[in-house]
């Protein structure tokens, strides 16, 4: 029995509103984030958005569950803001290297001509 592909709805975005998401792509497959709505909440935050991880295509399982994990440990660090994030670049033909002490503080991103460290202060 063949099923029907899911169905991306669009929305207008516009001056009062704007939709976004975000996920990761591979060659198999994609798995974004999608909010069911809010949940109550005390404290001065009226409640907080309800996320899952839904994944489509072959790999689709794999990215959703790859995905869920990454907003899991965003959400045990204290769901960290872009505020205080830091991004460092070493080019490769520099003899500067990223400081050791940045070892398991830091994602470090490597390319052919330059290395990142992403970390927060």
């Amino acid at each position: 029995m063949a099923t029907s592909p899911p169905i991306i709805r669009r929305r207008r975005l516009d001056s009062t509103a704007m939709a976004a998401t975000a996920g990761i792509v591979d060659s198999g497959g994609i798995a974004v984030l999608t909010a069911d709505g809010m949940v109550a909440a005390s404290g001065p935050r009226p409640g907080r958005l309800a996320l899952a991880a839904a994944g489509f295509g072959p790999h689709g399982a794999e990215l959703g569950a790859a995905l869920a994990a990454h907003v899991q440990a965003w959400d045990a660090a204290g769901q960290p803001g872009a505020a205080r994030l830091h991004v460092d670049a070493y080019p490769r033909s520099s003899a500067d290297e990223p400081d050791p002490s940045m070892d398991g503080h830091a994602l470090l991103i490597e390319r052919s001509a330059t290395r990142f460290a992403v970390y927060h202060t």
